[in-house]
């Protein structure tokens, strides 16, 4: 299993036992995908096939992209 298998199964498993808050979840996950070499495409992929589950996860992923991106939300449009 890969990371991103593992992070997908773990997000499945916060929410299906709680076994840790959801917060502390992303945090973590926002870690590694800041600061190591993992693949969101793969992520993304393995997610895609844990459905319905995996969908909240590719949900959240694509907003956090767009809160945090240069390209959206801009303030300097005229």
């Amino acid at each position: 299993m890969t990371v991103e298998g593992l992070l997908v199964e773990l997000f499945m498993e916060v929410r299906a036992l709680g076994l840790m808050d959801e917060g502390e979840y992303f945090r973590m996950f926002d870690n590694l995908a800041g600061y190591s070499r993992i693949s969101l495409a793969r992520l993304l992929d393995y997610a895609r096939e844990r459905r319905p589950a995996g969908l909240e996860l590719q949900r959240h992923i694509k907003a956090e992209f767009l809160k945090n991106s240069a390209l959206a939300g801009s303030d300097d449009t005229p």
